[in-house]
């Protein structure tokens, strides 16, 4: 496993116990890394509003990384089913 972002911070915020405390540490930007580019085709809509379902943001370009975005192994497998549901095709998820 790896993380899907990393933060640079000053110090880590503690609590009384001297644990990191987690709720006072900052929320990530997590932004596209890419020239964003809207989708061009029935199908790339289609798929674009399925990546904003499941990653909860807007919006996704045709060259955005899902990874990179927020996705994960989970939302990798609620994508495949999505897909699948979708296009009435179905794809690993490593094609995914």
């Amino acid at each position: 496993m790896h993380p899907s972002y990393n933060i640079t911070v000053q110090s880590l915020p503690l609590t009384a116990n001297g644990k990191v405390d987690r709720k006072k540490l900052p929320d990530p930007d997590i932004a596209a890394t890419t020239v964003y580019e809207a989708p061009r085709t029935a199908t790339e809509r289609e798929l674009t509003v399925i990546w904003e379902e499941l990653l909860q943001r807007s919006p996704i370009g045709i060259h955005d990384n899902f990874f990179a975005l927020g996705g994960h192994s989970l939302k990798g497998i609620r994508l495949m089913v999505r897909v699948a549901k979708a296009f009435n095709r179905r794809a690993s998820i490593r094609t995914i």
